[in-house]
């Protein structure tokens, strides 16, 4: 509605203004004898979506350590569900004066903005300039899966020597003590690898028949408060039973005038979002090594041995919050508190120029956000082998043909967070003047502030506490059954030794933070409590320090590998001996070819090699049989 003039609407019944544009030079006149309603506008939309994606995928990546490629096929979905109804908020221009009356009726004032250069008058039983909340609701659920073949090549020594340098880089620019415990663990499992690697083959390739799925949805949830925002140049009077508001922006320059005999409630704006997450993951590979045992090339359609993997996972969490505005009421003149009022505050700041009137009560609390969530998840997989591999039979090693268990791998974790955080902070600020208050005033985590007189029969006051408590744990466990040879003193013995590697990876994070808001009166009030100066000395009284750290005990994300699989079983010793023995035959080997071949120009390097072999063969020969 465009005027150059005044608008008016009078009735007898009840007036219902909804989703309006008003601006005008003149003034604006609300009459429903029976309420009037001042409601926004309200748009209600619908999208849909879904996405498909089929086709051929290849990859390939290179790294110091090797090359992986892989090639096959793939398809993925994304299903997309969105339902929203947004809050538009009434426009409200005048110039003039704007009146807002129902004589037997209450006042419901949605969420409006706007600029009055004049007065802003609501008259009323009960008046209720309230929030309405926008709210959006979201499914999304993905699904892929891949088939494909895979292969691997790459030289283990090198790959080995790549994670000790990332160790060592770790550990120089490591800042906490968790970065050291991750760095170091690092630095340890790379060594270990790098001996493992020195004494297996040069070479390490693998091809592999791959498949996998995974099925994942998001619900999200969300109910936004839209308030109203208003600047009034000529004063704001309330006039009723009741006060109510929730989400109110208000700058008034002239004087505000309560003239309300029942409560004053004005409150801060408050939005939710609740949200959760689920996905589930299935995994098979079929996969062998290029090389036997015997260090022979594998033929690709008939391997003597091969591994089948398969592996499932699942993952979920959920999370609610509550979240304030940060609202203002501001009074630039003097704000006058008629006919004795309760009045409640939660988590505005309420501020004036000066101050004047009785009121039966004070309550000026803040009010806390507030997010809990929680998560979950494992995986399990469990490897069969195929073909040859070495068993423990009454006491000897011996090579066996069949399936058999591979490697067991089984993981879990568990998250869990609770935040309490004050960030609309209860505020009633006076620069002058003088408030009565008949019965007590109550302050929570807040602040009275200002330079004016505050008296009142009785006063409490109480702090909040801030939290902030989150701890996540995961540990991960893998177990490889295997049967390996018995060195003592880097010599190779007739004997062998069968069991279980145990690899053990845990992650762990923590917060603790504990933090007390302080109620807290300004140095320049003058308080007094059943007409005696008030005795202040338990009360905060410095308005820039109102939070005490209580606690604040922090461990940053850990992720660590404890090496078991090199110490924490017989076996696992055994052969990491074995790995260490064969790891130094091979630098012994290479600095001899290296001084045969510097000694001897004229003969190949090739014929030393395999003169080394040849040795090596006959002493573990000997070894074994005790010759």
């Amino acid at each position: 509605m465009y005027n150059g003039s005044d608008i008016s609407f009078d009735s007898e019944g009840k007036l219902r203004v909804e989703g309006v544009d008003v601006q005008t030079t003149g003034h604006v006149y609300l009459r429903g004898k029976q309420g009037v309603e001042v409601l926004p506008g309200v748009e209600n939309s619908l999208r849909e979506e879904e996405h498909k994606i089929s086709g051929l995928k290849g990859s390939i990546s290179v790294s110091r350590g090797g090359v992986s490629a892989g090639v096959g096929y793939g398809k993925s979905s994304d299903k997309i569900k969105e339902v929203t109804k947004e809050i538009i908020a009434n426009k409200l221009q005048a110039a003039g004066n704007v009146d807002i009356k129902s004589e037997e009726g209450d006042i419901d004032f949605g969420p409006t903005n706007g600029s009055i250069g004049g007065k802003l008058t609501y008259t009323g039983k009960d008046i209720n300039i309230l929030d309405m909340q926008s709210e959006r609701v979201m499914d999304r659920e993905t699904e892929s899966s891949y088939v494909g073949v895979g292969v691997n090549f790459g030289v283990p020594a090198i790959s080995a020597a790549q994670q000790i340098w990332e160790a060592g880089k770790g550990l120089t620019k490591a800042r906490h003590k968790e970065d050291y415990i991750n760095a170091g663990f690092g630095a340890f499992n790379a060594g270990m690898g790098a001996v493992s690697a020195l004494g297996g083959n040069v070479l390490a390739s693998s091809v592999s028949l791959n498949y996998n799925k995974s099925q994942n949805s998001y619900h999200r949830e969300e109910r936004m408060s839209v308030g109203s925002r208003l600047h009034v140049k000529g004063g704001v009077e309330y006039n009723g039973k009741n006060l109510h508001t929730v989400n109110l922006n208000m700058l008034n320059e002239g004087d505000t005038v309560y003239n309300i005999t029942g409560n004053i409630i004005k409150e801060a704006g408050k939005s939710t979002i609740k949200e959760n997450s689920d996905g589930k993951s299935f995994g098979l590979s079929v996969s062998h090594d290029t090389f036997d045992s015997a260090g022979k090339i594998q033929n690709v359609l008939k391997p003597s041995n091969g591994t089948v993997t398969a592996g499932i996972g699942r993952g979920k969490s959920e999370s609610q919050g509550e979240y304030y505005s940060h609202n203002q009421d501001i009074t630039k003149g003097t704000t006058y508190y008629n006919n004795s009022p309760d009045v409640k505050i939660r988590g505005v700041d309420v501020q004036t120029g000066g101050i004047a009137g009785k009121v039966a009560s004070l309550t000026v609390e803040s009010v806390q956000d507030r997010t809990d969530g929680k998560s979950s998840g494992y995986n399990i997989s469990y490897g069969i082998g195929i073909g040859e591999h070495a068993v423990m039979r009454n006491g000897t090693k011996e090579m066996a043909d069949g399936l058999h268990t591979t490697n067991i791998g089984v993981g879990y974790s568990r998250g869990k967070h609770t935040e309490r955080t004050t960030n609309a902070i209860g505020g009633f600020t006076a620069e002058h003047g003088v408030l009565d208050v008949i019965g007590k005033t109550v302050q929570t985590g807040s602040v009275i502030g200002g330079g004016f007189t505050l008296n009142t029969g009785t006063y409490e006051k109480n702090d909040l506490e801030d939290v902030n408590k989150r701890k996540n744990v995961g540990i991960n466990l893998t177990f490889t059954p295997g049967v390996t040879d018995v060195y003592r003193n880097g010599k190779l013995t007739p004997d062998s030794v069968g069991g279980v590697l145990v690899g053990t990876r845990i992650d762990y994070s923590k917060d603790d933070y504990v933090a007390k808001v302080k109620a807290t009166i300004g140095n320049s009030v003058n308080m007094t409590v059943a007409g005696k100066k008030a005795d202040l000395s338990g009360v905060n009284r410095d308005t820039s320090n109102m939070v005490d750290v209580l606690k604040d005990r922090k461990i940053n994300p850990v992720s660590i590998d404890l090496g078991t699989e090199y110490w924490a079983t017989n076996y696992g010793r055994e052969k990491t001996k074995g790995d260490f023995a064969k790891a130094g035959n091979k630098i012994e080997r290479v600095v001899e070819i290296i001084k045969a071949v510097s000694e001897n120009e004229g003969k190949d390097i090739g014929l030393y090699y395999r003169d080394r072999l040849d040795f090596e063969a006959e002493r573990d020969r000997k070894e074994r049989s005790g010759e």
